[in-house]
């Protein structure tokens, strides 16, 4: 976890490092005595923190065994290698939470079951709930997407009739134009994001800043042992899509497959066999090509998970760029075309 507080700057005594020299998960969310390193390892010696060596704290000159971070004031970025921190709780607790799954297509398939092979690796304990059900004091977990954007409604509903009664946490999501749900947010309710552009915007808005936080899409997170072996693939797939977000202007090629509307045997999302049976043979289909074009997100997502070369072009509002420039730019096959 990346945690840069705005916070004053006093020192901090701690014992631990960083996440990111070595650990698979980071540990306890919040930990009390320091702002930066969140680590499972606190008998590691300070000396090892990389959030110093990224220039978030100072060291101080204490005693061996011991020291001083003097966090430096910079704006509250929540940026989290996986979404275990926030659901710790529950798993220590062994408590039920409600994974209600964002609905869609293809791609969203991957999502969910990315979800689920990712929860039951951490051994959190959750049914599968329904969208169209108003909860009473429960954990809502609303599953990833990019359904909460103001054009689609029935994500941004189902959190804003939910909110009152429940904690609401909303999965890494794209997020644009709720204005007025954002702002129904306690301090129990959190938003994660897949992008910084959503992070920014919900960051404006939200009531508790510190519940906001950006990540990975949950589609990343597939148990690859269980789909098609890679193989190389011959020749390119044109993945363009043909619904309401495909930029003005565009033009289908002849030979498009938009395998988001022709692969799907659960919109819902609510059923695992089926959504297994969509993800396994929407990535064997990409698994096929050696390169992939594509318009659709989860077009480059699945051919990055299926080690491909993607050239990925945007959506009508920036969604594909965003994910790109946080979760892919940095893998040279993924590559962005203005």
């Amino acid at each position: 976890m990346t945690w840069r507080a705005a916070i004053p700057a006093r020192p901090y005594q701690t014992g631990c490092r960083a996440c990111y020299l070595g650990s698979s998960f980071p540990g306890i969310l919040n930990y009390p005595q320091c702002p930066v390193c969140i680590c499972e390892h606190l008998d590691e010696p300070a000396t090892n923190c990389a959030a110093a060596a990224r220039g978030q704290v100072s060291l101080g000159d204490d005693a061996a065994g011991s020291t001083t971070y003097y966090p430096r004031p910079t704006p509250w970025i929540n940026d989290v290698k996986t979404i275990q921190p926030i659901l710790q709780k529950y798993i220590d607790a062994k408590e039920e939470v409600v994974w209600v799954p964002n609905a869609g297509n293809g791609g969203d398939a991957l999502i969910a079951l990315g979800t689920a092979d990712f929860f039951e690796k951490i051994g959190l304990r959750y049914v599968i709930g329904d969208k169209q059900i108003i909860y009473e004091n429960r954990v809502l977990l609303f599953g990833g997407g990019g359904n909460i954007i103001g054009i689609y409604k029935d994500g941004e509903t189902f959190v804003t009739n939910n909110i009152p009664h429940n904690t609401v946490i909303i999965l890494p999501h794209t997020i644009k134009d709720v204005n007025a749900m954002i702002q129904m947010f306690k301090k129990s309710d959190i938003i994660i994001t897949r992008d910084m552009e959503s992070f920014k915007y919900v960051q404006r808005i939200i009531p508790h800043k510190e519940n906001v936080y950006v990540t990975n899409d949950m589609a990343f997170y597939i148990n690859l042992s269980k789909m098609p072996k890679r193989v190389k693939g011959t020749g390119s797939l044109n993945f363009f899509r043909t619904d309401v977000e495909k930029k003005a202007g565009d033009k289908d090629p002849r030979d498009n497959k938009d395998l988001s509307k022709l692969i799907n045997y659960d919109n819902t999302m609510r059923d695992m066999t089926k959504v297994f049976k969509t993800a396994y043979e929407f990535l064997g289909e990409i698994n096929k090509y050696e390169v992939i074009n594509t318009s659709r997100l989860h077009g480059s997502i699945g051919g990055f998970l299926m080690g491909k070369k993607v050239n990925l072009y945007d959506n009508n509002y920036g969604k594909n760029k965003a994910v790109f420039e946080y979760s892919l730019s940095k893998h040279s096959d993924i590559k962005f075309i203005d």
